[in-house]
């Protein structure tokens, strides 16, 4: 199995020649809500039924399920040529409801194919400041074919702000009653 650094960027081909790929989430010190963002060329939710999550567990197209993997409660199964055209880049996400990633203590993101786990990205809370959301990893397309790259670039602004940034909208919290 490879581990994976931040930034290293690994082909799927290999691993997965049908594009079926699951990616397992093991975190340890926080309570942390998954999503993923399937982007444009543009780096943007051109379309917000795209935006998997637990209020909205699958896309449209079935190419993304939020899904418990192998020993993981937390995960996603990917479908990837099932993803529309216009899919270039799919963020796996992580975001917590106020504490900072600081706080995480051993955790991964897990690659497992039709073989087995053949990869594996580690995080802790020492990669991280005050963010409240992180950005895991990346599903890309480059040459028409399928990679993954390690990311774990915290965001300050949690998972309001991670929807913003990609182009989603945030429903504006309800008023207090008087």
């Amino acid at each position: 199995m490879q581990q994976l650094s931040r930034g290293e960027r690994l082909p799927l081909a290999q691993q997965v020649p049908g594009g079926m790929l699951q990616v397992g989430l093991s975190v340890q010190g926080l309570d942390l809500d998954f999503a993923c963002f399937a982007l444009d060329a543009g780096g943007k939710l051109a379309d917000e039924r795209y935006m998997t999550f637990f209020n909205q567990p699958t896309t449209p197209c079935g190419a993304v399920t939020l899904a418990a993997v192998g020993g993981d409660r937390d995960g996603f199964r990917f479908d990837l040529g099932r993803l529309p055209a216009w899919v270039e880049r799919v963020s796996i996400v992580a975001s917590s409801d106020g504490a900072a990633m600081s706080q995480l203590r051993s955790s991964s993101l897990r690659l497992h194919g039709p073989g087995g786990e053949f990869a594996q990205f580690a995080f802790e809370g020492r990669d991280f400041a005050q963010e409240r959301a992180v950005m895991l990893g990346d599903l890309y397309r480059k040459d028409g074919q399928w990679r993954f790259m390690a990311v774990g670039q915290g965001f300050n602004g949690g998972l309001d702000a991670l929807v913003r940034h990609f182009g989603g909208t945030v429903a504006d919290a309800s008023p207090a009653a008087p």
